[in-house]
């Protein structure tokens, strides 16, 4: 079920999907402040989507495309590709640990531009990896990544007979073999959909028939049914509804509308589109008319009947608010009562790993641990842990660092407020990435050093004469 808490999931939202046999699926969205969040599913349970879900920070509305693959010892590895704020191809890496880094994609020449409309797609075969995306001069360019050359410029996608493609066109990849048969789609002038197929060597350029609204989000799937290789193509029409198109003869021939155009599935008029197969069934997420949600379609092959799957809102399933940079939920007067009921008082320099903001320096949070009184720099969070907080009455800020991303194992409220009451607590990760905080919570910062009556003693034997 959708949450009715305000989302803050981007109107237009890039959306990029994933998931290979074996793996847990993934599913990539942006939020109003740029961050790129991810839902998870393992074992038919969705997970994530919060601000605690972000993996890292890109340009507002960036267009958004991923690969995974199974590195060494099968360790689950993404790379995800968006436009910065110059429109430079950029990457963000993951290689297993859960740990998010930029990925550094240069040429030899350096940066790769793009233009400021380009969208983009990605294939990825063992650890080779492809990038389309829209030149200045409006032309669609692969970019190629291989172990032994690193990135490299590679051919140019043909252009529609005395034409370039459209400003602003969605590029849909798709790819299969050890000779690597790909299939790259995108719009004409006239928005009609053209297929180029090749091999990143020669390229051939077809008419598809299908004629998406101009400037539609295309999603391209495909399967080996017996011995043909069947094609599926999304998209949007006018009436914001999603279109399927079909193809069993490898993208050669005629296509025709499939079963899912039948069922007028309405989408927001600013909805993108991402869709890929996993456990034989194709998957389609789309951002809803309903509300700020992404909902998941499934289909599964050879079954004849498309059916509603999950709801995936931005502020979570359990529909719990947490704090984003600054913001916080307010705690509720059970806790506090069950502590009187059961005379439970708490000392919360007696629990280990408790500790009080005192302020930043060259740019990093300062705590001080109240157990040992010793200054430390807190650390980033990686992936299943945050640290939980309070801001008291007297307006200190108390920390806790937590293991793990399940709430209801989070060290009591009460416990860090010595068993008083607090004004409001929350949840807050830092980013290795070293995201600025916003003023309100810097300003919180100052106050709780000026009015806690804690005082720093030293940060690696330096005393801090001013934060």
């Amino acid at each position: 079920m959708a949450s009715s808490a305000i989302s803050e999931m981007l109107s237009g939202t890039a959306i990029t999907a994933t998931g290979i046999a074996g793996n847990p699926t993934s599913v990539f969205y942006q939020d109003v402040r740029g961050g790129v969040r991810e839902f998870s599913n393992k074992d038919g349970n969705w997970q994530g989507g919060t601000s605690f879900h972000a993996r890292f920070q890109t340009e507002v509305n960036s267009p958004l495309a991923v690969v995974e693959w199974n590195g060494d010892g099968s360790a689950r590895r993404f790379r995800i590709y968006s436009l910065n704020h110059a429109s430079q191809v950029t990457e963000a890496a993951q290689n297993g640990t859960g740990e998010w880094f930029d990925g550094n994609l240069v040429i030899s020449s350096g940066r790769v531009q793009a233009a400021a409309y380009s969208r983009l797609s990605a294939l990825a075969r063992i650890r080779d990896i492809k990038v389309y995306y829209q030149r200045a001069d409006k032309d669609i360019q692969e970019l190629t990544h291989t172990r032994v050359t690193g990135w490299y410029m590679h051919t140019t996608m043909p252009n529609p007979p005395n034409e370039k493609p459209l400003v602003g066109t969605d590029i849909a990849s798709i790819h299969w073999g050890d000779d690597v048969f790909i299939r790259n789609y995108y719009q004409g002038h006239d928005s009609q959909l053209w297929q180029a197929s090749g091999d990143s060597k020669t390229w051939a350029l077809n008419k598809t028939g299908m004629f998406p609204k101009q400037r539609s989000p295309i999603a391209a799937i495909h399967w080996l049914a017996g011995d043909k290789r069947a094609i599926r193509i999304y998209f949007i029409n006018s009436a914001s509804c999603i279109e399927e198109w079909c193809n069993n003869e490898a993208g050669v021939g005629t296509w025709s509308k499939g079963s899912l155009t039948d069922k007028y599935i309405q989408v927001a008029p600013y909805s993108q589109l991402s869709a890929f197969i996993w456990d034989s069934k194709i998957r389609i997420y789309s951002q809803s008319d309903r509300g700020g949600f992404i909902q998941e379609w499934g289909y599964t092959l050879n079954s004849g009947n498309w059916l509603p799957l999950a709801s995936l809102p931005a502020t979570g399933a359990d529909s719990m608010p947490v704090d984003v940079n600054g913001r916080s939920f307010a705690i509720a007067k059970q806790p506090f009562i069950d502590d009187l009921a059961q005379w439970r008082h708490y000392d919360p320099s007696t629990i280990d790993g408790v500790g009080i903001l005192v302020g930043m320096h060259n740019g990093q949070l300062i705590g001080e641990t109240l157990k040992t009184r010793q200054c430390v720099i807190l650390r980033p969070n990686t992936l299943g842990n945050c640290y939980v907080y309070i801001y008291t009455p007297g307006g200190a800020i108390i920390y806790k660092f937590h293991e793990g991303d399940r709430r209801g194992e989070y060290t009591r409220h009460s416990q860090l407020g010595s068993g008083e009451p607090v004004q409001c607590a929350g949840e807050f990760r830092l980013n290795p990435a070293g995201f600025p905080l916003e003023a309100n919570a810097w300003a919180l910062c100052l106050q709780s050093f000026s009015v806690s009556g804690w005082i720093p003693r030293t940060l690696n034997g330096t005393g801090i004469g001013r934060l």
